[in-house]
């Protein structure tokens, strides 16, 4: 039984490190939920955000005696963001989410022992970049939501006929765009 305890003993070792994603140097709203407030402090509808890219950042943390001196520091990433965003020509960032895991450095065996080996976590930001694009016109523009109760041996029919009526007031809605 002590064999087995000294076999689980070698393979275990601690390598870690720790380190702080900073965003001092963003330029644009960011979020962790799918909402972001506007240019003026309020709450932008979600109905009026268009996601039009991902952003993603990566780096890797440093440390030594077993993750307790920071060897990386604090990383300001806002300026990597800042160029991601605007390439896609976004105006905000939603749905961040931040992940870390460790690297292979932290299994090296008998070294990762050792308080000054280093030891690492990989660490990543992704968001999706969206763009504001506010719906014109109020309630008044929008179709009415229509309600019908069915049986359920006629379910196959009405499914037809809305299929039918909404492809016939696209094709007329794209003729009438195209012109005569």
């Amino acid at each position: 039984m002590r064999g087995h305890w000294l076999i689980a003993l070698l393979l275990v070792g601690c390598g870690s490190a720790s380190g702080t994603f900073k965003f001092d140097s963003l330029r644009y709203p960011a979020s962790m939920s799918a909402f972001v407030h506007g240019p003026d402090g309020s709450m932008v509808n979600k109905g009026d955000l268009r996601v039009i890219g991902r952003v993603v950042v990566e780096e890797r943390f440093w440390g030594i005696v077993y993750g307790w001196v920071d060897i990386t520091g604090d990383v300001d990433i806002g300026d990597r963001l800042n160029e991601q965003i605007k390439a896609k020509g976004g105006d905000a960032v939603i749905n961040l989410t931040a992940t870390a895991a460790h690297c292979s450095m932290n299994n090296i065996f008998l070294l990762n022992w050792l308080p000054v080996w280093p030891g690492c976590v990989n660490a990543g930001i992704e968001g999706q970049v969206v763009r504001h694009v506010p719906r014109t016109g109020g309630a008044a523009d929008e179709e009415p939501i229509r309600v019908a109760v069915v049986r359920p041996d006629e379910i196959g029919g009405v499914v037809s006929r809305l299929l039918e009526d909404r492809v016939n007031a696209l094709v007329a809605g794209a003729a009438t765009a195209d012109g005569p």
